[in-house]
């Protein structure tokens, strides 16, 4: 897929398993360090979780080598082979390849550009020693409008981390991996809502709000795509489980049976109500009679 990417070390070839991949392989670093590229790009389309179907016959295929280059990978602990369930998988994935962790790293990276976006580089004319001097230059005011904007921006970015810190360890990674994997709106920040924390310690919600997820696309009472803060809201999960907004909003509610404004249905005169009824209506007829002939 076009736009794909993972981090990548630069000392990589340095590492301590690498070089001892080196030493067990026989193979040299160029190679190496392509194979295991090759290996982590290839997982990152088609795992979530660090976790794939791959043995090291079909590594070999796919990223190079052969199955002993795949197994001295496995004896440095970069990969763990399940021969029974066919699969293999990457240690500590989430922390580095996962789509969280590759969220925190673009977020590392914005934080950057702007704490130095007002660095200016000059270099003084005057001398030749080839020093340069920094300097802070003010920014016109439509900038430094922007920038509080952004300062009160990461501030609030700031409390959301505080309250991912008092997440479970994989709470806020699962909820987010499968909030992105449903129809609601992406949420792309690496810091989860405020209220995450607080229904994530909810016993048994984790398993209502993955449920929850996979019914959004039948509540059509919607406009827009709901979002991750929206949904982490009190009882919100609970109601889209109940249906609450399955019916379009402007639909009118079906009408219950036993409501104060239905009415039973017509019934007709019998016995001695409906004889009298008969002779007052002759009654009135033969009085309208004699009025008119007079």
């Amino acid at each position: 897929m076009a736009g794909e990417w993972i981090p990548l070390d630069i000392n990589l070839g340095d590492k301590p398993e690498v070089q001892e991949l080196i030493d067990l392989t026989g193979q040299g670093v160029e190679t190496v360090v392509y194979r295991l590229f090759q290996l982590w790009g290839w997982a990152s389309l088609n795992t979530a979780d660090g976790t794939v179907r791959a043995t090291p016959g079909r590594l070999s295929r796919v990223c190079g080598g052969d199955e002993e280059f795949w197994r001295a990978v496995e004896a440095v602990g970069w990969i763990v082979f399940d021969q029974a369930a066919g699969t293999a998988e990457i240690p500590g994935w989430g922390k580095r390849f996962s789509m969280a962790a590759k969220a925190r790293a673009c977020s590392a990276d914005r934080q950057s550009r702007h704490r130095n976006a007002g660095v200016t580089v000059h270099r003084d004319k005057s001398v030749t020693t080839g020093e340069e001097r920094r300097e802070q230059v003010p920014p016109p005011p439509r900038e430094a409008a922007q920038k509080s904007r952004r300062g009160a921006a990461q501030k609030l970015a700031g409390v959301s981390a505080h309250h991912a810190n008092e997440l479970p360890a994989d709470g806020w990674a699962a909820l987010q991996a499968a909030w992105n994997a449903g129809t609601g709106e992406r949420w792309r920040s690496p810091a989860p809502p405020a209220q995450a924390a607080d229904r994530l310690a909810e016993d048994g919600w984790m398993d209502r709000a993955t449920e929850a997820i996979g019914h959004l696309h039948k509540c059509r009472f919607f406009k827009t795509p709901v979002t991750l803060g929206q949904f982490c809201g009190s009882g919100f999960v609970d109601r889209v489980l109940g249906g609450q907004y399955d019916r379009p909003r402007d639909e009118p509610q079906a009408r219950t049976p036993g409501r104060f404004d239905d009415k039973p249905p017509a019934q007709g005169w019998t016995g001695d109500d409906a004889a009298r009824l008969e002779a007052t209506r002759r009654k009135m007829v033969e009085q309208l009679r004699q009025e008119v002939t007079q």
